[in-house]
């Protein structure tokens, strides 16, 4: 498995020597990250010439692939790319450095799992899902789907400990 990035401003097709997932869209610089399964060197050669995709390296692909185990580095270093004007060609290079400072941040960071106590949208009675950021404010947290995009829910759907809020909390402005 590799990962790459399809530019949005072209319309692209995938070949059929390809098994892709549609992983994250990154809004800035207008491309979408998949994950790809390539059959055959001509496919990935088919990919690489047709000017709509870039193939990730090895470096960011290994590190994809760790922060799978550790959702909250995945949301983030995604949402960091997603901020500001990013050109697709510089993603690599954000996107390994936020991963980088995420995994070897992990044992400092606040991020906690927390129980789901009802079922809702994308929270499912008796799940766990990474808890990222409280807003006191307007009751509700950051949480990182069961298809790791970061989404704000209400925090009632959860088992919240005060002390464990208190770390991810987001004073309003």
């Amino acid at each position: 498995m590799v990962y790459c990035l399809v530019l949005e401003e072209q319309f692209f097709e995938f070949p059929e020597a390809v098994e892709y997932l549609h992983v994250s869209y990154i809004s800035e610089a207008e491309a979408s990250l998949y994950e790809i399964l390539v059959h055959t060197e001509a496919a990935l050669e088919q990919m690489r010439d047709s000017g709509s995709v870039i193939i990730l390296g090895p470096e960011l692909t290994q590190l994809l692939n760790c922060a799978k185990m550790y959702p909250p580095a995945w949301v983030l270093a995604l949402e960091a790319a997603s901020t500001g004007t990013q050109k697709a060609e510089d993603l690599e290079s954000i996107l390994i450095g936020n991963l980088r400072k995420h995994l070897a941040g992990q044992h400092f960071a606040p991020y906690f799992l927390a129980k789901a106590m009802s079922t809702h949208d994308d929270v499912i009675q008796g799940l766990y899902y990474w808890i990222i950021e409280h807003n006191p404010k307007t009751a509700e947290v950051n949480f990182v789907s069961g298809d790791y995009q970061s989404v704000w829910a209400k925090a009632d759907l959860f088992n919240l400990p005060r002390h464990a809020l208190d770390k991810v909390r987001r004073d309003p402005v």
